[in-house]
């Protein structure tokens, strides 16, 4: 079993695993595919039909680390905590959160200890949205609308809890049909009142998809600001990505001098503010001429939302009406996805009538 080419959560494949289920293919990754470096994943299915998916966790690489406790730790802690939190979604019936079906262990050798992995099995979706970018142009209006109102209505639910996902981008939107997409992932997740693996980060998400102020190494202790705000940035983040194809970061520090860079700046942010703001009020006069040319019957509200989900301004972030409600709510997302269900709706009755 110590074969130091095959990691045991590599070995699953034609395994029967309690409950009916049999492991039927590892899922392998591509080159677009990031993350998932201590976990493997397959689908799993019973005789009725029903398949699903399963994350295998990896311990493998900690194990080889010359103080393997200390490597493993961190590991098992992030998969302890992610369960507990898809445990509370599930409890909650969060129904835009990619849903847990169980989870267990299989002991692969009874002589090997380190042959024991454990699994978690989730809802099989058609995949994420990432699979669809090559053919973004055929993809209809009221299927990203959609896709928009379903991921605004699962960070709604996930707060409503508590639970701040902190690393929505692409590859975290699973598709499970035409109109349906749900939130998966939550290995970087914060539960307000639970000091989790990742929460003394100023952002443990994917700095690809960061809110801009994580990047000059922002922080406050405010949990709200800090952790709901960044949903929010991410949600016009995504908007971004889907709407224009490219990530909102990229855009903004083009209308950077150099000098106010992340990777350049040393300073604070609350001196380099202003010239982020200066440069997102240029990003927004060139979104909306994008918009206007190629989305005219929805370019206010994409702009509009954009512009207030991906505010530099910390304080300034989300809707203005919800500003002073009040803890918990000023960096609600219910108006957006009000808003993403109104375009939705508006998207499928113009294509019922082109028919």
């Amino acid at each position: 079993m110590n074969n130091s080419t095959v990691k045991p959560a590599e070995m699953l494949t034609g395994l029967n695993l309690d409950n009916g289920w049999k492991v039927s293919q590892l899922i392998s990754m591509t080159g677009q595919q990031t993350g998932s470096n201590f976990s493997c994943s397959y689908v799993v299915e019973k005789i009725s039909g029903e398949k699903a998916f399963l994350k295998a966790m990896d311990y493998s690489k900690a194990l080889e680390n010359s103080d393997p406790a200390s490597a493993l730790q961190p590991i098992v802690n992030e998969h302890l905590f992610e369960r507990k939190l898809v445990e509370l979604c599930k409890e909650k019936k969060l129904s835009k959160v990619i849903r847990l079906i169980e989870w267990n262990n299989i002991q692969l050798d009874p002589k090997d200890l380190l042959s024991n992995v454990q699994y978690v099995i989730f809802e099989l979706g058609e995949g994420d949205i990432r699979r669809y970018i090559k053919n973004w142009d055929v993809v209809d209006d009221a299927w990203k609308f959609c896709l928009l109102h379903n991921v605004a209505v699962g960070l709604k639910q996930l707060h409503y809890i508590k639970i701040a996902h902190q690393d929505i981008k692409p590859s975290n939107i699973v598709v499970i049909d035409n109109r349906t997409s749900k939130i998966c992932d939550f290995g970087r997740s914060s539960l307000k009142g639970y000091i989790g693996p990742h929460d003394e980060k100023i952002f443990p998400g994917d700095p690809g998809y960061a809110p801009i102020e994580k990047l000059y190494h922002y922080e406050t202790p405010d949990w709200e600001k800090r952790r709901l705000s960044s949903d929010l940035y991410m949600l016009g983040g995504l908007i971004c990505f889907i709407f224009v194809q490219q990530p909102i970061n990229s855009l903004l520090v083009t209308k950077l001098d150099k000098q106010y860079h992340p990777s350049v700046w040393g300073g604070t942010y609350e001196d380099v503010l202003p010239y982020l703001k200066e440069a997102y009020s240029n990003l927004i006069i060139d979104l909306k001429d994008y918009f206007e040319l190629n989305y005219e019957e929805y370019s206010v509200d994409l702009l509009t939302a954009i512009s207030q989900l991906c505010e530099p301004d910390v304080s300034f972030r989300g809707h203005p009406k919800d500003r002073s409600i009040g803890e918990g709510q000023r960096y609600s997302v219910e108006r957006y996805s009000n808003i993403f269900d109104r375009l939705a709706k508006k998207a499928e009755y113009k294509i019922k009538i082109a028919k």
